[in-house]
């Protein structure tokens, strides 16, 4: 329902980084957020501004028979000046 995006950050920006940040996020079946992983050897500024924003991602639960079922997810994140 809701995918925001993260922001750059300074460092990032004045080193013109341009990575592709992948998330690894469990959906909740209580349409909740569980654990997210996030690689932090990219930029680990970046990959904490993912992690932020994953946490405000809004969502209706997978079903699977009617029934609302956790789902895991790579989510990506491409970082690009221009």
């Amino acid at each position: 329902m809701r995918k925001p995006k993260p922001s750059y950050t300074d460092n990032a920006r004045q080193n013109n980084k341009q990575v592709t940040v992948y998330a690894k996020v469990d959906f909740l079946k209580d349409g909740q957020i569980g654990s997210i992983t996030v690689d932090p050897r990219l930029d680990r500024g970046l990959a904490a501004n993912v992690a932020r924003v994953v946490r405000q991602i809004k969502f209706i639960p997978a079903e699977v028979n009617g029934k609302a079922v956790n789902v895991t997810r790579v989510l990506e994140y491409r970082f690009s000046i221009y």
